[in-house]
């Protein structure tokens, strides 16, 4: 019972208020249709007709015309050559929309029923051109022209029964078209005339001889054939046939499905076919078959396929059920028994057989059903309440059931299954409201009178149940439910709930109740818990709302938020003094704080609540025993920090390990609540063990490496470990990056690190780490540039160091890493200018400039191009930044004098001399160096002629045993522009040599092809025709690669 309906009412209000002139637009452009089917046209009137989902019954005004406007558009293409085309299509999809959102049958009643249309309609149906929507709209006509009075000819009465086969088997899975063959199918069976010419008993035989060679797709088909016939086909003709449709169809396809796969739509239909077989079996008095068709139900069908049963066919499932019992109201004997039997499914110890009197339905029955939500299949339950639901609804469930069927609404209005979802448990919450709203609609005043004499506080306790589940549960669905049947309650027996002579009190108590619980104040958790404020007010018994808030923070122990909600409100009513002037037939004592805590203790239960109450209810005599617990294993890390700080407190701090290792080893993030202890804990200095320290440094809790320097009683070993841990480069990046972010937050109130530690971090800035998640070495740098840049003047005593890396960071493609460093770089040396606004372009020519003036010893020097190599040479990345930087490099490389560009190109040469040592950061620099010497050639920009040969050496070297693909081609690259330039022949002819070595040896096709590549560019430079001849070129021939190496040798020699 989903009752989400105040939300469907003000989109159903809203819906009503624009219906007009969505019918004017719908119905505007349903009229141009002949002059503007266009997809966008048609697409548009889709989208308009499903404006009406909420309230498609708003349609019908307009059906009339748009029916007849669009089947008269049709019929005027039907001579037409280029039948079918786009605007009988567009028909088609705009009648298949409207018959979505209004339905199929509501959609037929409009069209005509013309006789004359049948062998139109039907020769349509034969043709094979028809796409899925035309198709429905022909089938949709059909099923209202066979319903015409009048009699057939011969053959039409065969094209009826061979293109309802047809479509029937073509179309699966309950599509549109399945459907609608279906209804039209079974409509020609059921005719009268032609039953009595044998077709009905031609399909049925048919189905009986061949049901075995039957493939799955048609059986369903059939099926529905079957469902609509035992529903709209004469008695007297059918009930020949339902002994066999149901051991030779319904039997052995239960069968296949148990050894098969099961078919969810396939299923759906048995079920209901089985509830319009017993209520035949029924009426003819088959009562033994009616027991057949419940063990197939109960047995085959929810025991066997239990879990496996969707929420839909669950719903199917117990409607068939109520179906059959209705039919057999007047067996009583049968009907009690099926009532009974299905009852007894859930496995309770109590007595549900019919008393001799009342007196002997006592209170005991309603407190003692004992269920095991961990234990019962979900399925199960959820069918069985259902169906208690559609009987009580129906009124037909009896009156003796009513207490043994609350019962059991008493404990599954608060199924907690811990092995699945709270969606799975909400289901038998769902239909435990669905009963009781049930039981509610249908008692009559006498029956509830009769059931209150033997039962005086059964709907009293229920009642309160219901304001429960209405404030506590954390579905907003189930609230909602649990509203509206509360209001149903109180609507119809509440002036019978409050136990007052006083009518007038009665009637303002009753509108309160109804406004108190309105949907919008339980929209969420914190808003319903308000309710528990305006029931104490209103002067509910405090012990009973009391009663309810321990019992949810026992239930939710794994949501400590909850519970934490609940605790604050728990506290407050403990505060709160209040009478209970509302006569209720039931009240609880309130415990004290020293009986609520006891009780959590026994339970090993919520220490945060525990040391909220302590807190709050300190007594002297007492006040010790809470602190005493320690063997508490249960309980998540909030509970035990909550309890660590009570205890801090409390000045109990001679046994904290044991909860430590506690709060260690969880994996959520407590850092927050860790914070707060960790500063209540300084102010107190109080410390934390050796024991507990070396578990933290070796478990490394995101939670602590985020909060443990705001302990500022750790001792010097604790913090050089942590500081260790900071300089790790093997370690989780992002630990290390906590604790650098921690020791920035605390460090201004802070005393933890020396001089010389602070300043042993900037080391840090070095740290290029790379991993499969890329450079995560950047977030170290990024961390401690932060800590740099609101602590510039701590970090003075290493500023020879910290510039040097500033140079380099300054210069590299990362944005705000390089911003950062530039700001801090301008801070050192005296200038105030900001960088935030300032674009790619203008931010390197500002470094640039910066760097000629200001770099004053070779290692900056060094640095800086270590740096912006990155930027300069990118090879991915972001391209304004690669263009910005690369142009500003080449405008300043261009105001340089001779030995400044020699300057710049041994700096650029040094950085691709390969290493004996290669970090990732310098295998980058390698390849970032070469692109940039590809990119200057390319753009013809300066190179010293002195420096090719150089150059031509670091390319080689760089080529040379390498695997990697990327920097192999750049190395052959250069090698390329070397022969190209011809500025120095002799390096020249030794490139081309080494590029030719590389094609005819390389044992990797990709590089020998590129090879080739090289080769073409070559000779497209120097306007060679012999280019030509390499488009077709292939490498692994031998001879023709012979031929243009021999031929790219004499150009070079």
């Amino acid at each position: 019972m989903e009752l989400d309906e105040y939300e469907s009412d003000d989109l159903l209000n809203a819906l009503s208020r624009q219906s007009d002139q969505l019918i004017l637009q719908i119905t505007n452009k349903v009229q141009r249709l002949p002059l503007d089917h266009s997809h966008i046209v048609v697409d548009s009137i889709v989208n308009l007709i499903n404006e009406f989902e909420m309230g498609p019954n708003l349609l019908d005004s307009v059906l009339t015309p748009i029916i007849e406007s669009l089947i008269q558009f049709y019929i005027n293409e039907w001579d037409k050559t280029n039948f079918p085309n786009e605007m009988t299509r567009a028909i088609g999809v705009v009648v298949y929309n409207l018959a979505k959102v209004r339905g199929f049958k509501p959609i037929s009643n409009f069209f005509p029923s013309d006789v004359y249309m049948v062998i139109k309609i039907l020769a349509m149906l034969q043709r094979n051109d028809l796409d899925e929507n035309e198709t429905f709209f022909n089938l949709l006509w059909l099923t209202n022209l066979v319903l015409v009075p009048f009699s057939f000819e011969k053959h039409m009465i065969n094209n009826f029964f061979d293109i309802s086969l047809f479509h029937l088997k073509k179309h699966s899975n309950g599509s549109k078209n399945q459907q609608c063959s279906s209804i039209l199918m079974s409509r020609f069976l059921s005719r009268p005339d032609l039953i009595q010419l044998g077709y009905l008993d031609e399909y049925l035989c048919g189905l009986f001889e061949n049901w075995d060679e039957t493939i799955e797709s048609e059986k369903l088909g059939h099926f529905m054939v079957i469902n609509k016939l035992l529903k709209i086909c004469p008695k007297s003709s059918i009930l020949t046939y339902t002994n066999k449709i149901y051991d030779q169809i319904i039997q052995l396809e239960l069968m296949n499905l148990k050894i098969g796969r099961m078919n969810k739509l396939n299923l759906s239909f048995i079920i209901k076919i089985l509830c319009k077989l017993a209520e035949d079996f029924a009426a003819e008095n088959q009562y033994s078959l009616i027991e057949k068709i419940m063990d197939n139900l109960i047995n085959d069908v929810l025991k066997f396929f239990n879990e496996s049963l969707e929420t839909n066919l669950r719903y199917k499932l117990s409607k068939s059920l109520s179906g059959i019992s209705k039919s057999l109201v007047r067996v009583v004997n049968y009907h009690e028994q099926i009532l009974i039997y299905l009852i007894q499914q859930l496995d309770l110890s109590i007595d549900i057989s019919e008393p001799s009197d009342y007196s002997s339905i006592s209170m005991s029955t309603f407190l003692d059903v004992d269920i095991d939500f961990d234990q019962i299949s979900i399925a199960t339950y959820h069918t069985i309440l259902l169906y208690l639901g559609y009987m009580a609804l129906n009124r037909i469930l009896p009156l003796h059931i009513y207490p043994a069927a609350l019962s059991i609404v008493h404990k599954t209005l608060f199924t907690h299954q811990r092995r699945y979802s709270n969606n799975v448990g909400n289901q038998l919450k769902d239909s435990s409201c669905f009963i009781l709203w049930s039981i509610m609609k249908s008692l009559s005043t006498s029956d509830y009178e009769q059931l209150e004499s033997t039962n005086p506080t059964m709907f009293m306790q229920l009642f309160i149940d219901l304001i429960e589940v209405s404030i506590f549960d954390k579905d907003l669905i189930i609230r909602r439910c649990g509203v509206s049947v509360l209001q149903e309650v109180v609507g119809r027996i509440g002036n019978r709930l409050i136990k007052t002579e006083d009518r007038m009190l009665k009637g303002q108590q009753t509108i309160l109740f109804v406004e108190i619980f309105a949907s919008n104040n339980v929209s969420t958790v914190s808003e319903s818990f308000k309710s528990l404020d305006k029931l104490l007010g209103m002067g509910l018994d405090k012990g009973l709302l009391v009663e309810m808030i321990i019992r949810n923070i026992l239930k939710n122990d794994d949501d400590f938020e909850y519970q934490k909600l609940l605790s604050s409100k728990l506290i407050q009513f403990m505060k709160t003094s209040s009478e209970a002037n509302l006569p209720l037939s039931i009240s609880r004592p309130v415990p004290d704080y020293m009986a609520i805590s006891n009780t959590f203790a026994e339970m090993n239960h919520s220490l945060y609540l525990q040391s909220e109450l302590w807190r709050n209810f300190e007594d002297t005599n007492e006040h010790t025993k809470i602190v005493d617990i320690k063997d508490f294993s249960d309980g998540k890390a909030e509970d035990f920090i909550e309890f660590v700080a009570y205890r801090c407190n409390a000045g109990c701090v001679d046994d904290l390990e044991h909860f430590f290792e506690k709060i260690v080893h969880t994996k959520r993030d407590t850092s927050d609540r860790l914070v707060k202890l960790f500063t209540l804990m300084s102010k107190k200095r109080i410390g934390i063990s050796d024991n507990v320290f070396k578990t933290v440094a070796h478990y490394l809790p995101a939670s602590f490496t985020k909060s443990i320097f705001y302990l500022e009683t750790l001792t010097q070993p604790q913090i050089q470990r942590l500081l260790l841990i900071v300089h790790s480069a093997h370690l989780d990046y992002e630990i290390r990056f906590n604790l650098i972010v921690c020791l920035h937050k605390v460090y201004s109130s802070s005393k933890l690190i020396n001089a010389n530690q602070l300043n042993h971090l900037i080391e840090l800035l070095n740290d290029y780490t790379t991993t499969e998640q890329g450079d995560v070495g950047s977030k170290i740098r990024e961390a401690l540039l932060n800590f740099i840049q609101d602590f510039l003047p701590a970090f003075i005593a290493s500023a020879s160091t910290l510039t040097e890396s500033l140079w380099r960071i300054s210069g590299e493609p990362i944005g705000k890493l390089r911003t950062k460093a530039f700001s801090i770089l301008l801070k050192l040396n005296g200038v105030d200018f900001s960088l935030e606004t300032m674009s790619e372009y203008s931010y390197y020519k500002h470094l640039f400039q910066f760097y000629d003036s200001n770099a004053s010893t070779q290692e900056e020097v060094t640095q800086f191009w270590k740096g912006i190599i990155l930027s300069i040479g990118g090879l991915t990345g972001e391209t304004t930044n690669i263009k910005a930087s690369f142009k500003q490099f080449i405008l300043y490389l261009d105001m340089k004098d001779q030995d400044g560009k020699n300057s710049i190109f041994k700096e650029i040469l040094s950085l691709i001399t390969k290493k004996n040592i290669e970090s990732q950061k310098t295998l980058k620099e390698y390849m970032h160096g070469l692109n940039l010497m590809v990119k200057m050639f390319e753009s013809n920009s300066y190179v010293p002629t002195e420096y090719l040969s150089s150059l031509y050496v670091k390319a080689y070297n760089l080529q040379i045993n390498c695997s990697n693909l990327i920097r192999i081609k750049l190395s052959l690259r250069v090698m390329m522009w070397l022969c190209i330039q011809g500025q120095d022949k002799k390096t020249a002819t030794i490139s081309i040599k080494r590029i030719i070595n590389v094609i005819k040896t390389h044992r990797v096709s990709p590089i020998r092809t590129y090879c080739m590549e090289l080769f073409y560019e070559i000779l497209l430079e120097r306007h060679d025709p012999k280019h030509e001849e390499l488009e077709t070129l292939d490498i692994d021939d031998k001879q023709s690669v012979d031929h243009i190496t021999k031929y790219l040798l004499t150009l070079y020699t």
